[in-house]
């Protein structure tokens, strides 16, 4: 199961209301936006700008021919985004294959489909991907754009992980650290929340009844998995449904890490049999079912999966800390028209001023604002 959580790389700021405006005009030449070498010239700008308000990805100002700040800066930004991971794509010879972009491809339909909230639980609903594909095909070559820096994000967060991960690597922080794998127990759970409801106060609340839902579950749920490696599958599918991270995996844990906050559970993790797939666990708004993997001290082979766990987060961090300094170091120029480069915060700002007055000149060449520092390794 893939542990690292991608990072959307386009944040839909279009949605936001407009604050002020641009002209839009025909005939336009010139760059745009230029950043550590890359250019989106003035007519591949504008016809983007057209093609998202065409398709009502953002929305339409009530004067034609005009765009809001809020999209103009979106749109540039999200090119600043594009070319920094290109560049460093290109600097660090990492390839995209043909495969690559079509699952790319696949993920960019997924993030532009319509969401919609569970009113159940509240949480968001990701929408159908053939919808998301329709409001992408509209997009001309912004979609082009957007699906090449999906596959490099991809890329560059696969290449920090394949360096963390490697079985040296792992192997070397398992050595550097001998003491912490000592008297532990590897714990792979399946948890079985019981229905929750509020009460006058907003409270969450389960009721008797709920909790007897949930154990009657988690008993068929067990009955179900006959083996480690179907305990183990079932632990992961039910925590990608309960929208859990961890896969169900709860780590190689010291004695006492859940006395406090569910002793029956430590309790079980402590007497179970090694192997042996428990009876329904109650806890305070559900069930569990778990597994002890390993139990005492630990081999390399036994936390093997927990130092992946770490490796992968780690990387995942390690790739968060490389881009936003990378955005903060990006060599990049505006063309004023549109904006201005505020190195400080790693984001194209809207002129000063900016009424519907304001509107890109034609044949417009000059470029202000721009960051003198090298890209970030």
């Amino acid at each position: 199961m893939n542990r690292l959580r991608r990072i959307p790389v386009l944040v839909l700021a279009l949605l936001v209301a407009s604050s002020a405006l641009l002209a839009a005009c025909s005939g336009r030449s010139g760059t745009a936006l230029t950043v550590n070498g890359v250019t989106l010239t003035n007519d591949e700008f504008t016809s983007w700008l057209s093609a998202v308000s065409s398709s009502k990805v953002a929305p339409t100002t009530l004067i034609p021919g005009t765009y809001s700040t809020s999209l103009t800066t979106s749109l540039l930004n999200q090119q600043v985004i594009f070319a920094v991971l290109r560049s460093e794509v290109e600097r660090r010879h990492l390839s995209i294959s043909k495969d690559d972009l079509t699952a790319a491809e696949q993920q960019a339909d997924s993030d532009f489909a319509p969401k919609s909230v569970d009113p159940t639980t509240g949480q968001q609903v990701a929408g159908d991907a053939s919808q998301g594909k329709a409001v992408l095909d509209k997009l001309g070559s912004f979609k082009t754009a957007y699906v090449r820096a999906v596959a490099d994000q991809t890329a560059l967060q696969k290449d920090y992980a394949d360096k963390l991960g490697s079985p040296a690597v792992l192997r070397r922080l398992y050595d550097k650290n001998p003491n912490q794998f000592k008297g532990r127990a590897c714990v792979t759970s399946i948890t079985v929340p019981a229905a929750t409801s509020s009460d006058a106060s907003g409270a969450t609340t389960t009721t008797p009844a709920a909790m007897a839902q949930a154990l009657k579950t988690a008993q068929q749920v067990r009955s179900e998995v006959n083996s480690p490696t179907e305990f183990e599958a079932a632990a992961q599918q039910i925590a990608q449904q309960e929208s859990l991270t961890n896969g169900g995996d709860l780590g190689c844990v010291p004695k006492g890490t859940y006395a406090t906050q569910a002793p029956a559970l430590e309790e079980a993790i402590w007497s179970l049999p090694v192997g042996e797939i428990s009876q329904p666990i109650k806890g305070t708004q559900g069930y569990y079912l778990i597994r002890v993997r390993a139990r005492g001290d630990l081999t390399f082979d036994d936390v093997k999966s927990e130092l992946q766990l770490t490796a992968a987060q780690q990387s995942l961090t390690d790739y968060q800390n490389w881009f936003a300094r990378a955005l903060k170091h990006a060599d990049v120029a505006v063309d004023p028209q549109w904006g201005s480069w505020d190195a400080k915060t790693g984001a194209v700002v809207a002129p000063v001023g900016a009424t519907s007055s304001i509107g890109p000149k034609v044949h417009s060449t000059s470029t202000t604002t721009r960051s003198t520092a090298t890209s970030a390794p």
